[in-house]
């Protein structure tokens, strides 16, 4: 491929990507209102439940091949016997995982109540995992077409759109919105499947049960860590379906939702312009990275606190437009998971100097530690306060994980928020400069 085409395939992929991201945050915005005015707090808190839960099949499903998978065809993207080895051992890798997910999700429908309550909603919902054993965006990946990956999550948001605009009008239509939720996602995922395999020559072979195992072993560790950080958050919201009412699951379930596409819309910026550079100094010398660390950590210091100041203050207003009159417990929760989004973008920042600067067995060991310490406050607030106690534990959670990145940054020799080497007045004069 020549220059000018790799260029120009590199500018295709970052204007497809950017089209995602505008349809990630628009369509929200649009059918949010829609939504949460027809359903109300208790069929929404019935509908994130059922998900939160089914999270879990999700995660088995994917395990770390979104990963994992990009790195293996990396090796020899071009070779297409080598493309279809690696599918197979992923794709028959995924199903037997689908397989002894469904053993162990038709014993949770038939044994928790919440679950076999609502067995049409759950059944329906169970549909996602159907999805994650058909997705295979590592593929579109790794072979570098992410118009592919922009158009696949694209379209499943604009006929969902479409559908939810006409067919969702009042709390009955629950049923009706799972459906559209998770039937839509899946026929796109069917077809995209049959695509890669086209588009890609695929010869699919049922490989040996070994290779999986082998292959499986191999990927672990990803994997654990992946579960970690999912654990904090999902479990949460299962205890709190478990002892509380569905419209606490809705409260909480809603407030995180605003949070998540805060962080969304803030990190992307962040992610794509900053940790490329904490990769390359700090893979050359620790003192280029703490170089470059006292260099962005004012700017980055001044931009978390203004996004903290304004969740707090402009929060009762999003939710009222948002959301509608409902859902105002959901104001107090919000404000709660602020402070720890707060924690996230530090924790962000110096989990990626810890992965740059190879502690990544600290890494998994604060995330598990973190994942315990959840469960625990989780099982100990939520009983007492509910949807605010889930929200307290989440903040915890990510305080601790952050604090504990620190700890270990700092025992590494390197320290980002040394108070010394923090130049806010330096900071202060390029922003007149750029004025």
């Amino acid at each position: 491929m020549s220059h000018q085409k790799e260029k120009n395939k590199l500018l295709g992929n970052i204007a497809s990507l950017g089209l995602v991201n505008i349809a990630n945050y628009l369509f929200p915005i649009i059918t949010i209102p829609i939504v949460s005015r027809a359903l109300g707090p208790d069929k929404i808190g019935r509908i994130n439940y059922i998900a939160s839960f089914l999270t879990y099949f999700t995660l088995i499903i994917a395990y770390s091949f979104n990963a994992t998978g990009v790195r293996r065809i990396a090796v020899n993207a071009k070779d297409s016997k080598f493309t279809s080895t690696v599918f197979s051992n992923i794709f028959f890798a995924q199903l037997y995982l689908f397989l002894i997910s469904s053993l162990i999700f038709i014993f949770c429908l038939v044994h928790i109540k919440k679950l076999n309550q609502e067995f049409q909603l759950t059944i329906i919902s169970y549909l996602i995992c159907l999805t994650s054993l058909f997705t295979q965006n590592w593929l579109f990946q790794a072979k570098q077409d992410l118009k592919i990956i922009a158009f696949l999550n694209f379209l499943p948001r604009l006929v969902s759109l479409f559908f939810v605009i006409f067919y969702i009008h009042k709390d009955s239509d629950y049923i009706k919105y799972a459906l559209i939720l998770y039937v839509i996602p899946l026929i796109i995922s069917l077809i995209s499947f049959l695509y890669s395999i086209y588009k890609y020559k695929i010869q699919i072979f049922i490989p040996k049960i070994k290779s999986i195992i082998t292959m499986l072993n191999e990927d672990k560790i990803i994997f654990i860590s992946i579960v970690l950080i999912n654990f904090y958050t999902t479990t949460g919201i299962v205890i709190l379906g478990n002892y509380k009412s569905e419209n606490e699951v809705a409260y909480y379930t809603c407030a995180q939702k605003l949070i998540d596409i805060g962080r969304s819309i803030l990190m992307l910026p962040i992610s794509q312009a900053v940790f490329p550079l904490i990769a390359e100094t700090f893979g050359k010398r620790k003192e280029d990275g703490s170089g470059l660390i006292k260099n962005i950590m004012p700017g980055f210091i001044v931009f978390t606190l203004l996004v903290l100041i304004l969740t707090i203050l402009l929060g009762p207003l999003a939710v009222s437009i948002l959301y509608g009159e409902k859902f105002m417990p959901v104001i107090p929760i919000l404000e709660v998971l602020a402070w720890g989004a707060f924690f996230v973008f530090y924790g962000v920042i110096f989990g990626n100097i810890m992965i740059s600067c190879g502690l990544d067995k600290s890494y998994l060991k604060f995330t598990f530690w973190g994942a315990v310490i959840s469960l625990f406050f989780n099982f100990l607030f939520v009983k007492h306060l509910g949807a605010l106690g889930t929200a307290i534990v989440w903040s915890l959670s990510e305080l601790f994980i952050t604090f504990y990145q620190f700890k270990i940054l700092k025992k590494n020799g390197i320290r980002p928020l040394a108070v010394n080497s923090l130049d806010f007045k330096l900071f202060f004069r390029k922003i007149k400069l750029i004025k």
